[in-house]
This record gives structure tokens, sequence and C-alpha cells, in this order.
């Protein structure tokens, strides 16, 4: 077993192809190991010694392992801050149109959009839409661990 040191860092040598799998099932794991944080689970990854797994990479790896892209749509809806980045599920109109009187149908109809998937970045406007799931989550997981690497290069002692 590898020595850990800060931030639950692995030291050792990792092949690419088990980082882009430790990255891709990052949420699975943080659902799972319920003690783990997503940043030790990132630092364990060995993503942060390269920082070179790239969306191809994710979304090969997600089209092999279809069950983790729910994983991370989950792992999104179940954020709750309001800042960072979410994906949502087209729009269904239909829905719309039988209750009109939804409360959250402003919100969704800001968010998503009819028949694409919609990855976004609050509080900024960014957003892009997809025309497939397994496309839009490897974009979504890109972006996430992106942003928790840099949370942990600014957080990093030393």
């Amino acid at each position: 077993m590898s020595d850990r040191g800060a931030y639950g860092k692995v030291s050792g040598t990792m092949t690419p192809d088990d980082v882009v799998a430790s990255v891709c099932r990052l949420a699975d794991d943080f659902k799972t190991q319920r003690n783990v944080s997503k940043v030790d689970l990132l630092c364990r990854s060995g993503y942060l010694e390269s920082e070179s797994v790239s969306e191809a990479d994710i979304e090969a790896y997600l089209r092999l392992h279809p069950e983790l892209v729910d994983v991370w749509i989950r792992d999104s809806q179940d954020q709750r801050n309001s800042t960072g980045w979410w994906i949502a599920e087209p729009l269904d109109r239909l829905l719309f149109e039988r209750r009109p009187d939804d409360a959250m149908r402003t919100t969704y109809q800001n968010f998503r959009t009819e028949r694409k998937w919609t990855v976004g970045n609050l509080p900024e406007t960014t957003r892009r839409t997809f025309d497939d799931k397994c496309t839009a989550c490897a974009f979504y997981v890109r972006q996430r661990i992106r942003d928790l690497a840099e949370l942990i290069h600014r957080t990093r002692p030393g």
C-alpha cells in the first residue's frame, strides 16, 4: 500500500488508465465511502500529479461504465450550494404543458433545453448543450474535477 501524504495524496505510480478510472468513479466512491471527502478522493486518484485526463478519456470510460453517468447526475442534483457546475436532463415540454402552474417551471426552463442535455456553471452564465447524455456527463465531470483541483492547489499547505 502506498504512503499517504497531505490531503490523502498517494505516492507511487498510477497508470493513466488508473487515473481516468479513479476520476470517473469519484462520485460513486464519495457516495459509498461516506467518511472521505471529494478533495481526498481526487488527491488519491493521481489526477493532481498529471492533470492530463481529457474529456475524451472520461467519455470513453463512462461509455464502458454507463451506470456512473447516473451517479454523476445524482451528484449534481444533490449539491447544496449556489455556485459551481451542474448537469440537467432535457426539458420535458409535455410536463410543463400539463402542469403550467408548477412553481419550479420558470427555474427549469431557465436551466434546461428541450431535447438537449445542459451543463452550466453558477453564478456565471456559462452553459453548453449536448445531444448525448454521456458526452454531457464527460464535460460535466471534467469541469468538476478542474474546480476541485483548483481548490486543492489554492488551499494546499506548502
